[in-house]
């Protein structure tokens, strides 16, 4: 009997790890990779652009706050000082599509240059954030390599 008992509280336990304060399974794993799918992208006249990328496992769930966009690299025939570099929101996300039909890992990031003057390019690097119920950030989860953003 001393064993059942045993048995049923750390069966009980292991239920409770795995549910968060509402009792609801946490079904949105850590993201194990990022992948750009594209390289370069031409952003539109009112500062508009999106950027295509793929994140394993494909059953994880993308939201715009989970995802960042830092710039890393530009060309201007202006002197841009640092609080002038172009930077980028991340405005929208939606499932990505391959010939038609939802690609599952397949995501688009749609986005918004804040400043859209004094550059010719930016090239950016891609993270996606996961937080923990309370918000507080767990990892960060880069895509190699970066996208350019060319002015038309």
């Amino acid at each position: 009997m001393k064993g059942l008992c045993m048995l049923a509280a750390l069966s009980l336990l292991a239920i409770s790890c795995d549910n968060d304060d509402n009792g609801n399974k946490d079904k949105n794993p850590e993201p194990s990779s990022v992948t750009l799918l594209d390289s370069q992208v031409t952003m539109a006249a009112d500062g508009t652009f999106t950027v295509n990328f793929r994140v394993e496992p494909t059953n994880y769930v993308v939201t715009k706050d989970a995802v960042g966009l830092i710039t890393t690299t530009w060309e201007s025939p202006l002197d841009i000082q640092d609080n002038g570099m172009p930077v980028a929101t991340v405005t929208a996300i939606e499932a990505g599509q391959l010939a038609g039909t939802i690609d599952p890992g397949r995501w688009v990031a749609h986005c918004k240059m804040n400043s859209t003057t004094g550059f010719e390019w930016a090239g950016m690097k891609l993270t996606v954030y996961t937080y923990d119920k309370n918000h507080n950030l767990q990892a960060a989860t880069e895509a190699p390599g970066t996208v350019s953003v060319l002015v038309p």
